[in-house]
């Protein structure tokens, strides 16, 4: 981290985001430079972020929080999860606007 703070110090870098990350892990890294965003895995079906505090974190010291994975990643993509067959309220939430369920998330 010391050596991207020399980057923005040099004015090479005008921000720094982080990726899978813990909430420790990102006070550490503030201790030594700004982070502006924090970049991590959150759909319906990988919640994590919710339940260990990150997302709640990332909102209370103004971090921009950037999910991955929200339509449900490499295994809907191989067809292994289906929004519509795994939360079929958020098909009846969809229909009733007149969008697809990805829409909605």
């Amino acid at each position: 981290m010391r050596c991207v703070t020399w980057l923005g110090e040099e004015g090479l870098v005008l921000n720094v985001g982080l990726c899978n990350v813990s909430v420790e892990l990102i006070k550490r890294a503030r201790a030594v430079v700004a982070i502006a965003t924090v970049q991590s895995e959150y759909s319906l079906y990988h919640r994590k972020p919710e339940r260990d505090g990150l997302l709640q974190y990332c909102w209370d010291e103004g971090m921009a929080f950037l999910p991955t994975c929200a339509l449900g990643g490499l295994k809907a993509r191989r067809g292994e999860r289906s929004l519509s067959a795994d939360f079929p309220a958020l098909c009846r939430i969809a229909s009733r606007k007149g969008v697809s369920e990805y829409a909605c998330v």
